[in-house]
């Protein structure tokens, strides 16, 4: 398998290896942004297993600080690991700084986001805090029932 970006340009990465690096272009909310992968143009990333509000909804603003904080403090570049393209057209990603910090587990911990266990199987919620829990949970991100014959 490999993935290809909607626009039909070079692949980013293959299922032997799902990683690609990027550079920051843009910070759109908590939990998306914008980075630059170089022969492949721009794309649009959301990060795997977390939610955070959107730009308009309360506490969205801070959550969007608290990554582009991040990534003043950290840097621009951002190694990821591919894991599918959403129904918008974003790759969904975990990432990481160059200095190691996953950039999901930063917004948690910070109280600006929360643990998306339909996505992540709660590994996030090992960093929530009383604040990241007191965010509202989107309906999306609760488990699926398991269906029985």
């Amino acid at each position: 398998m490999m993935i290809v970006l909607a626009s039909g340009l070079a692949p980013l990465a293959s299922a032997a290896d799902p990683t690609f690096k990027g550079v920051v272009l843009r910070v759109l909310d908590g939990d998306t942004l914008v980075l630059d992968l170089s022969n492949s143009g721009p794309a649009t990333v959301r990060l795997w297993g977390i939610n955070a509000p959107e730009l308009h909804e309360a506490g969205g603003a801070q959550a969007t600080q608290v990554l582009t904080t991040l990534i003043q403090t950290e840097g621009l570049n951002l190694s990821c690991s591919y894991h599918h393209t959403d129904r918008y057209g974003r790759l969904v990603a975990r990432c990481h700084t160059v200095r190691g910090t996953d950039l999901a587990s930063h917004i948690v911990r910070s109280g600006a986001a929360r643990d998306c266990a339909r996505y992540s199987r709660g590994y996030y919620r090992q960093f929530e805090t009383p604040d990241s829990v007191s965010l509202p949970a989107a309906n999306f991100c609760h488990p699926q029932k398991e269906r029985t014959p």
